[in-house]
């Protein structure tokens, strides 16, 4: 080595080993311009940087050293590793860091900074290995505390952390970070409020931590504050930029999806893409924005961008497979189910969107379909303790039964739902309650709050915290609405927090769940035989399952016309495979004949694009197809039903609210009954309308309904004239029978009225 080479370095090294770090770079600088490239030079220079923390630039001195000069130093690798951690390179960091280790196993900041990278990468079993490690080394360094007590607390183990990070607080003072994750073990304990306290003190240590920004706002967002929430996120504007302000806009997207909000939450949104076009999660809050106007089309492609990455978030997924189903594409969103349950198998939401979309195609087996559904309640049932449990409401003079739904607003189940509660509300001898995980309250809400004894918006409550609330509330019965629908709340129902349990109305299906006693339904839709079907008890009812509150409507017309209309106005979902080719053997035997189709979102554009590639399969040309579009108001809506002379039912899924409204407009409607429920709805309504000439029990008598009726104008003109009035006087509208026959079933259960 040159002597002046020397002299320099030993000058540095003497001010690097004082702690005058500032001044040995100035030296190595020097050293490294004046000579030639020197590996100890190299080596010692960045081992200052590390310690100024500028290690990029010691990340670029680190690479120039020759690995064999350095090979055996332990100092170099954990450095090394150091640098590249801090620069985001963890996958290199941690092979320096485990080669430092092999030379020197003791070495705390081996173990410590391994830890660091396995939490950035989120392998939190890895990081607590190594962090347990870091602490046998120094049982009291207060970041390795503090680090530790992170990762229990993302692990679950928040009781364990919250301990940990206590120890560090008190060896080592209060930092931001601290601070955050005390914070978020209180939020995933529930403690909303103190964990809105600890966010705050950790942004008043750091007014620019976006950790602390975003856990402050998230905080504030789930205690409903949801204008505080949204004015911490936007203060972030002033001084980030480019990617880490996408992550801000789509906070704010996220605040607005849970206000329901869509437009806002689609601004935020598509200004978060345009900030970083790679941004998953700015892709899928967009998704979401698009779904929630009906623009599946759109909202499919951009669930694909934000999935197309190595670790998809489950939930879009989950909203992929929700818009598959509503551009007709069931088997696309069975898959795309089944890939988000496999990411995330505790995910229940995942597995319920999967069971929901097994009863749309025509060739999945009605066993497996059971069998599945019990599989769902052997994972997600009979997990929870029954601490919760009440016993049955001692009061025999005035039960209490309760009704837990995501769909206690403008919706399908309100034409069903909604007698039932005018009734018991005239009755007066029931108290009803109502636990609401609807997103948005709307006008249907305000009726049946109106009606009821107790409403509870429940969608901001964990299941233990919604459980102690119901438990407390002492109901004789607990009634889902919802079963494997979206904003189901089965997990609740799991927790068994009343003694009798019951499921009706919402889902075609069995829950699996084991903790459910019974399942509402009638002999028709569920013949003797059925129970093998079913995870719980069936409750059949005298005549049909449900009665119907008719809406205002639109005088039902006579058509003039010669030309024969077919129509279906259901779910795209339900239109399945077999359904389409009836539909187009139908249209064949009638040549005088076109076939209207409405489907719930999708504009005659959509229709188009999805449907006639479909029909012309079967060589039914694009001009026998006629599309409507959402209409402008409801009336409308039933209006189009003047339109058709046949209404042609979907199978295997029959339609409900659909069939009852055609035949309110005075319009046949063609079933087909199969094997299970729900393909049994169609059945169920005609037998109590007394109209079993519309039930077809196989393919070819469907189509040869269908056809025959078409032929006989005459008989179309009568039925168009007399159905309504039919509907209208039959079991099926007889609301107050309907709930006597209600009343009477659950008290001949003991469910309610035990004393009597």
């Amino acid at each position: 080595m040159d002597k002046g080479l020397t002299s320099l370095l030993h000058n540095a090294l003497a001010l690097h080993q004082q702690g005058h770090i500032e001044q040995a770079l100035e030296l190595y600088s020097q050293a490294l311009t004046a000579y030639p490239p020197d590996n100890d030079v190299l080596l010692f220079s960045a081992i200052a940087f590390c310690q100024v923390q500028n290690y990029s630039r010691a990340v670029k001195l680190f690479a120039q050293i020759d690995p064999t000069h350095v090979a055996a130093n332990p100092s170099y690798h954990i450095n090394y590793g150091l640098a590249l951690s801090e620069t985001g390179d963890f996958e290199h960091a941690i092979e320096r860091l485990k080669a430092g280790g092999k030379l020197d196993p003791t070495a705390f900041e081996v173990h410590f900074n391994l830890g660091r990278c396995y939490y950035r990468l989120r392998k939190l079993k890895e990081a607590q290995a190594c962090f347990a490690q870091a602490l046998q080394q120094l049982p009291s360094d207060p970041q390795a505390l503090a680090y530790q007590g992170a990762v229990l607390v993302e692990s679950g183990d928040n009781t364990s952390g919250l301990e940990l990070l206590k120890s560090a607080f008190t060896l080592g003072g209060e930092t931001t970070f601290l601070r955050c994750n005390t914070a978020l073990a209180f939020e995933r304990r529930g403690e909303l409020e103190e964990a809105q306290k600890q966010y705050e003190r950790a942004l008043a240590l750091s007014t620019t931590n976006t950790a602390a920004r975003l856990g402050l706002s998230r905080t504030l967002a789930l205690q409903g504050k949801y204008q505080q929430a949204t004015s911490i996120l936007k203060a972030a504007r002033s001084y980030l930029s480019g990617k880490d302000l996408a992550i801000i806009e789509c906070n704010l997207s996220t605040i607005a999806h849970l206000q329901s909000d869509n437009d806002q939450a689609e601004v935020y949104a598509a200004k978060a893409l345009e900030l970083d076009p790679d941004s998953a999660e700015a892709a899928g809050l967009l998704g979401l924005a698009y779904s929630n106007t009906n623009r599946a089309l759109a909202a499919v492609s951009l669930f694909k961008q934000a999935t197309e990455v190595a670790a998809p978030n489950p939930m879009h997924l989950i909203n992929m497979s929700k818009n598959y189903t509503s551009i007709g594409m069931p088997k696309e969103a069975i898959t795309t189910a089944q890939r988000a349950y496999a990411l995330d198998t505790a995910n229940a939401d995942a597995f319920s969107s999967l069971l929901l979309y097994l009863h749309y195609p025509s060739d999945i087996a009605r066993s497996d379909i059971t069998s599945l559904h019990l599989d769902y309640g052997r994972v997600f049932g009979q997990q929870h303790t029954t601490e919760h449990n009440t016993s049955v409401n001692s009061s025999a003079e005035r039960p209490r039964l309760g009704f837990i739904s995501g769909d206690f607003c403008v919706h399908p189940i309100q034409f069903f739902f909604e007698p039932l509660l005018k009734e018991a509300a005239l009755d007066n001898r029931i108290d009803i309650l109502l636990y609401s995980n609807t997103p948005k309250k709307d006008q249907v809400t305000q009726r049946y709050i109106s009606y009821v004894t107790k409403f509870v918006d429940i969608r901001q409550l964990n299941d233990t915290a919604a459980c102690q609330l119901i438990a407390a509330d002492n109901l004789d019965a607990l009634i889902d609405l919802s079963g494997h629908t979206n904003n189901n709340r089965l997990g609740i129902l799991a927790a068994k927090p009343a003694k009798k349990q019951l499921t009706y109305l919402g889902y075609p299906d069995t829950t699996g769940l084991q903790e459910i006693d019974y399942r509402i339904t009638d002999n028709y839709a569920d013949p003797a035989g059925s129970e093998k079907q079913y995870s719980e008890e069936l409750l059949r009812l005298e005549d049909c399952f449900l009665t119907y509150l008719p809406p205002a409507y639109p005088e039902p017309r006579t058509k003039d016309s010669a030309e024969i209309v077919f129509g279906s106005f259901n779910n795209i979902a339900k239109i399945s495979d077999v359904t389409v080719q009836a539909w187009s053997e139908i249209l064949k035997q009638v040549p005088q004949s076109i076939l209207l189709l409405k489907c719930h979102g999708l504009s005659e554009t959509d229709l188009d694009q999805i449907l006639t590639p479909r029909f012309n399969a079967y060589e039914i040309k694009r001009e026998r197809l006629v599309y409507a579009s959402r209409q402008p108001d409801f009336q409308q809506h039933l209006e189009l039903y003047n339109r058709i002379d046949i209404a042609l039912d979907t199978f295997p899924y029959n339609g409900t609210t659909t069939t009852f409204e055609a035949l309110l407009m005075g319009r046949p409607v063609i079933t087909r009954r199969t094997n299970s429920h729900v393909s049994s709805v169609g059945q169920s309504i005609m037998q109590n309308l007394k109209k079993t000439e519309f039930i077809a029990h196989s393919f070819d008598e469907y189509v040869k309904q269908a056809v025959l009726l078409a032929q006989d104008p005459q008989r179309i003109t009568r039925l168009h004239q007399s159905l309504s009035k039919n509907l209208l006087q039959s079991t099926l509208c007889n609301n107050k029978a309907f709930y006597k026959k209600f009343i009477a079933a659950l008290t001949k259960m003991k469910i309610i009225f035990s004393n009597n």
